[in-house]
């Protein structure tokens, strides 16, 4: 059976169980309803219905392709933050200790973000990624600068992590 055959398979079960159901987020294109999904995992649907009125009424079509490399930037740079935050957590076996780390990291980063040195600290990659409180693209002409800061920090953490573990186990 195909995936298409599968997924037809699956909504004809849906339908004959729950016949009257209704989507109550409100929504006018496909996109709207993934972002209006992805907020209802954190409340309620009414809500989600009350906090994206005034977003999607900004944007009555696609978000400007901007915003989406925004966003796609800053889940690079993310990723070499989430495995310095595992590293640490892996390390110290604690969990206050790797929190404040994390925010000890993040204000030095935005403190190093602010004098132009966003690629060499791994926490200023998501907020230079992201183009956080900042009108003009501060990565314009450095994609592949950024790309390889994240990939660098990402390697160091995970290298890191392989001779620690090779060392000694991590317990519970």
């Amino acid at each position: 059976m195909t995936k298409k055959e599968l997924a037809a398979v699956c909504i004809a079960r849906l339908k004959a169980e729950y016949p009257e159901s209704d989507c109550t987020l409100d929504y006018d294109h496909a996109w709207q309803l993934l972002v209006s999904v992805r907020l209802a995992a954190q409340c309620t649907d009414a809500r989600v219905n009350v906090v994206v009125q005034e977003l999607f009424a900004r944007f009555p079509d696609w978000p400007p392709v901007e915003l989406i490399l925004f966003g796609l930037r800053g889940t690079v740079g993310a990723l070499a933050v989430i495995a310095a935050q595992l590293l640490l957590a892996m390390v110290l076996r604690s969990f206050a200790v790797p929190i404040f780390l994390a925010i000890v990291g993040g204000i030095v980063g935005m403190l190093l973000g602010s004098k132009g040195y966003s690629l060499f600290w791994p926490y200023c990659l998501m907020q230079a990624g992201m183009n956080a409180n900042r009108s003009e693209d501060i990565l314009a002409g450095q994609g592949v600068q950024f790309a390889a800061a994240s990939a660098f920090w990402l390697a160091a953490m995970f290298v890191t992590a392989y001779l620690l573990l090779k060392e000694r186990d991590v317990k519970a």
